[in-house]
């Protein structure tokens, strides 16, 4: 294989500064600097911004899921107490029916003993 001659590339924040500082004996040294230091400060402030924008979402986010939540508790809870409702009507509306029914049925059996009684009385009172 052969041998590419790779160029090494570095992003503007990560480019290195070389100031020079003497030193106590008169002598030139170059110190490096790295941008991301100098950025470090900015990305902190950057970040923070970040965090009360991120903190803000996510509260309204947690605020939207728990009023859904709720709705969705209150609909059940609703639907629950209706169903309830509808059935002990309906369990009443049984009751009436049978003892409507069972007035009807002793008022039927008692009629012919009435009709029997008073035409039996008819004759005594001059009725016939």
């Amino acid at each position: 294989m052969a041998n590419l001659d790779k160029e090494e590339f570095s992003f503007p924040d990560e480019e290195v500064k070389k100031p020079a500082v003497e030193d106590d004996g008169g002598v030139d040294v170059e110190i490096e600097v790295s941008n991301k230091k100098e950025s470090a400060k900015s990305d902190d402030d950057e970040i923070e911004k970040y965090d009360e924008k991120v903190k803000k979402r996510i509260a309204d986010l947690q605020s939207g899921f728990h009023n859904e939540r709720r709705r969705a508790e209150e609909a059940a809870r609703e639907r629950e107490e209706a169903i309830a409702f509808a059935q002990s009507v309906a369990e009443e509306n049984k009751k009436l029916k049978g003892s409507l029914s069972e007035g009807q049925t002793a008022l039927l059996e008692q009629a012919p003993v009435r009709l029997e009684t008073s035409s039996s009385r008819a004759p005594i009172l001059g009725h016939v």
